[in-house]
């Protein structure tokens, strides 16, 4: 049986609009990752918090960064150290005396590897931190 002439067109547009709607939904990544992408915008705005910490606790002790970020009272860190969506500290480690590293659990993180970061951070996408230079 054939499909009538009138009928061959509209199903063709049809077709084809599904298959532009799938390869959309495949290179944007649809719903799925707008939330993820999302939920890495807040780790950032958090990690942009927490390196304010981090810079508050090295002006209160004479301009030495912090060995950790646990218990110190000199500066209120809010919720900024933990992940807002698995509560996991946030990663910290100073390297010396005016270098240091934060550590957000970014599920993106190839995707901010270009991005400018907040005081000039160095971002490593095989760590998935963000390292920056203290200058008192």
């Amino acid at each position: 049986m054939t499909m009538p002439r009138e009928l061959l067109l509209p199903g063709a547009i049809a077709g084809l609009a599904l298959v532009a709607v799938a390869v959309g939904l495949t290179v944007a990544g649809g719903p799925g990752r707008g939330k993820v992408e999302q939920r890495d915008a807040l780790r950032i705005g958090q990690i942009e918090t927490a390196r304010n910490h981090v810079l508050c606790l090295a002006r209160a002790t004479g301009d030495t960064l912090p060995e950790t970020l646990t218990d110190q009272t000199a500066c209120d860190p809010g919720d900024s150290l933990q992940d807002p969506f698995t509560g996991a500290p946030v990663g910290y480690e100073k390297f010396d005396a005016r270098s240091f590293q934060l550590c957000p659990a970014l599920e993106l993180g190839d995707d901010h590897a270009n991005r400018a970061w907040v005081g000039g951070g160095q971002f490593d996408a095989g760590s998935g931190c963000i390292r920056y230079d203290y200058r008192p």
